[in-house]
C-alpha cells in the first residue's frame, strides 16, 4: 500500500471522502492486487485492537443491504476472514472499509491533532497531506543517498530478483542430464523449489529486520513507516539494477 492510498483510507475514515473512490480503485486492481489489498486493509483495521461490536456497527453503516454476511469471525482481537471471492469481493471490502472507519473513530476522537502521528492529523487541510507526502519522500532520498545502507538494499534487491527469476517458468526447465536420474524429475524440481524458497525467505527476513532496527533508531520511525520505506527503497534498486518491480 502505498503512502497515498494510506491516507486515502484515513481520509475515509474521518468522513472526509466517501468510500466510492476506494472501491472504484480496489476493482480496477488484478486479483493478486486485490489479495493484497485486502490483507493491507485487515492489517490495519488489526492494530486499532477492534471490538466485537464494531461489526454490528460497521454494518449498520455501510450500504451494505441485510443480505450481505460479512463473513468474518472475531476471536481474541484478530478477525478472520473466511471469504475474500468473488462474487462478494466488493461488498467484503466495503465492509472491511466501514469496519476500519468504525474503529478508527473511537481513536480519532481521543488522538485527535497528535502532532507525533500524521493518521490522527486533519487530513482535510491539503497543506497537512502535502507535507506528510513531502516528509516521507525526503526521507526516502535520505536513505536511498545513505552509503552506509546500500550494500543491505542491493543484497535485499538481489534476492527479490533470484525469487522473481525462479518463479518464472522457464527457469527450470528440463535437461537432457536429467534423463537417466533416479530421482524423478519433478520431485527433483519440487524438492530443490521448497529448498531455496525456504533459504531466499528466510534470507530476505533476516536483512529486513536487520535494516528495520537499524533505520528505525536512526531515523526514529514507527513500524508501519518501516516497512513502507525499506519496500519503496528496495523498489528502486530493483528498477534501476534489474529493471523489475515488485508487481511485475
Amino acid at each position: 500500500m502505498s503512502l497515498d492510498e494510506e491516507i486515502a483510507i484515513y481520509q475515509f475514515g474521518q468522513g472526509i471522502s466517501s468510500h466510492k473512490e476506494l472501491v472504484a480503485h480496489f476493482m480496477q486492481l488484478t486479483n493478486d492486487q486485490k489479495k493484497i489489498s485486502f490483507y493491507e486493509l485487515h492489517r490495519l483495521i488489526r492494530q486499532l485492537n477492534p471490538l466485537a461490536a464494531d461489526i454490528e456497527v460497521a454494518l449498520t453503516e455501510s450500504p451494505l443491504d441485510d443480505s450481505y454476511t460479512s463473513g468474518f469471525n472475531f476471536t481474541s482481537r484478530w478477525l478472520k476472514m473466511t471469504s475474500l471471492t468473488q462474487p462478494e469481493e466488493e461488498n467484503n471490502y466495503i465492509f472491511l472499509l466501514y469496519l476500519f472507519k468504525t474503529t478508527y473513530q473511537r481513536h480519532y476522537q481521543l488522538k485527535k491533532q497528535d502532532p507525533e502521528n500524521w493518521r490522527y492529523q486533519d487530513l482535510s487541510n491539503p497543506e497537512i497531506v502535502q507535507n506528510i507526502l513531502k516528509t516521507h519522500q525526503n526521507l526516502v532520498e535520505t536513505i536511498y543517498s545513505d552509503p552506509s545502507y546500500r550494500s543491505e538494499f542491493l543484497s535485499l534487491a538481489k534476492l527479490w530478483n533470484d525469487r522473481f527469476n525462479f518463479r518464472d517458468p522457464n527457469y527450470l526447465k528440463p535437461t537432457p542430464e536429467h534423463a537417466n536420474q533416479y530421482m524423478n524429475y519433478d520431485d527433483l524440481v519440487t524438492a530443490y523449489i521448497n529448498t531455496f524458497s525456504i533459504k531466499n525467505m528466510r534470507s530476505i527476513g533476516i536483512l529486513r529486520n536487520s535494516l528495520e532496527k537499524a533505520l528505525s533508531r536512526q531515523y526514529k520511525v514507527d513500524a508501519q513507516q518501516v516497512e513502507r520505506l525499506i519496500s519503496e527503497i528496495t523498489e528502486r534498486y530493483l528498477r534501476e539494477n534489474y529493471n523489475t518491480t515488485f508487481n511485475q
